[in-house]
């Protein structure tokens, strides 16, 4: 689980360096102008908007699950360790 989690990271900080894309090409009032241009800018900022809850809240709260299923399961190894350990202790006892 370290290992994708990790790898999340590793691809939610990609993730954020490719948001400069949502605005390539650069289209200015020389370039393209009126309603069509309007509309686009409007969805271009709704595209970052979205861009920008997803590189940090979405993926930052599955990083945040995954620490949570990590630090549950490596409690509950450690605790059957501690039952093994403590089963082997009682059989070696019992042997004696």
């Amino acid at each position: 689980m370290r290992k994708a989690q990790q790898e999340i990271s590793s691809g939610q900080e990609e993730f954020m360096l490719n948001k400069r894309f949502i605005h390539q090409p650069n289209l200015n009032q020389s370039v393209w102008a009126g309603t069509h241009a309007n509309d686009f800018d409007h969805i271009r900022g709704e595209i970052e908007d979205t861009y920008m809850r997803i590189g940090n809240s979405e993926i930052e709260g599955m990083l945040n699950n995954i620490e949570v299923k990590i630090t549950h399961y490596e409690g509950l190894n450690k605790s059957l360790s501690s039952t093994i350990a403590s089963k082997r202790n009682r059989i070696t006892q019992l042997s004696n």
